[in-house]
């Protein structure tokens, strides 16, 4: 989580709200102080609906508060529990993506066993198109590496790019599943 705090520009004071959400949903709380004049803390981390909702419930009732000490107080309990909610947010992605993981290895894993099968068939087929059944189990050989370094190699930013990927995945281990399934070696040709 990248966290920065900077005064404010015209621009970012000009509405006087307490804060304000980004596109990105990101979401500006900007605390007054007497002493130190206005500065604005920014979390920059998408967060989930639950947390925006409850950091923008919590900011509201900021504006009713009485005194500049307990707004700031308040301010500073709302942006610790949409840290909190968006750490929350954040370990259960994480746990999504290893229990994905490990479905994932045993998909490709399955498919590994699977290529090696039908290689061990292409091996002991006497047909003369055993080497286009080589060259056609080595494609679908390579793109069982690819999804695997794919797999490795994502890094989940937020839920959305996490379903997404999800999807896509699932997708290409599901054309790769009936590509195989589809393989057919024959002795007669």
């Amino acid at each position: 989580m990248n966290t920065s705090v900077h005064a404010p520009s015209k621009k970012e004071t000009e509405n006087g709200a307490p804060f304000d959400v980004h596109s990105s949903n990101a979401i500006t709380l900007k605390i007054g102080g007497s002493l130190h004049g206005d500065i604005l803390k920014s979390i920059q981390a998408p967060l989930p609906q639950k947390a925006r909702a409850l950091f923008l419930g919590l900011v509201i009732a900021l504006v009713s508060c009485s005194s500049p000490a307990e707004k700031v107080r308040t301010e500073e309990k709302a942006l610790t529990d949409a840290k909190e909610d968006l750490n929350k947010a954040q370990e259960n992605l994480d746990a999504d993506v290893a229990q994905f993981r490990l479905e994932a290895e045993r998909k490709i894993a399955n498919t590994e066993n699977d290529i090696a099968v039908l290689q061990v068939k292409i091996k002991n087929s006497r047909s003369k198109r055993r080497a286009e059944y080589e060259e056609q189990i080595a494609v679908l050989e390579q793109r069982n590496v690819e999804l695997k370094q794919k797999m490795y190699s994502y890094r989940a930013e937020s839920n959305e790019s996490w379903e997404a990927f999800k999807t896509e995945f699932n997708s290409d281990m599901e054309e790769l599943g009936t590509s195989l399934k589809n393989f057919a070696v024959s002795d007669n040709d």
